[in-house]
């Protein structure tokens, strides 16, 4: 995870992009703020809904409501745990209904980042 990286950043705001890839993307500079966030969305909003073309493994795919709720999310794993802020990310895991991936995207006053997730 970028937890090192994210040491350094001020607290971030997180937002759910639907149906972008998963790839690892370089940070990239520029001038974020609330408008900025609310134009992208509103944006994004307006395009018709476009799978990512990734393919959940079948495995995790046929799971039943029983076996994906087996899986939990290990607390020392949780993103910004070790950052001390006053909240913390727990990504759930794809699998049984939950098959189509979400990318995740941090910004800050000064950058926007993917947040890999894997």
């Amino acid at each position: 995870m970028l937890l090192s990286t994210m040491r350094s950043l001020p607290i971030a705001t997180v937002i759910l992009v639907m149906g972008a890839s998963f790839t690892v993307q370089a940070m990239k500079r520029l001038e974020v703020d609330f408008a900025y966030v609310a134009e992208k969305a509103e944006r994004l909003s307006r395009k018709s809904f476009k799978s990512a073309g990734k393919k959940t493994p079948e495995e995790l795919r046929e799971l039943n409501f029983d076996e994906y709720r087996k899986i939990r999310i290990v607390p020392e794993e949780t993103f910004w745990m070790s950052e001390g802020m006053p909240f913390q990310v727990q990504f759930y895991h794809l699998g049984y209904l939950y098959n189509e991936p979400v990318a995740f995207n941090e910004f800050t006053k000064t950058h926007a980042q993917r947040i890999p997730y894997v």
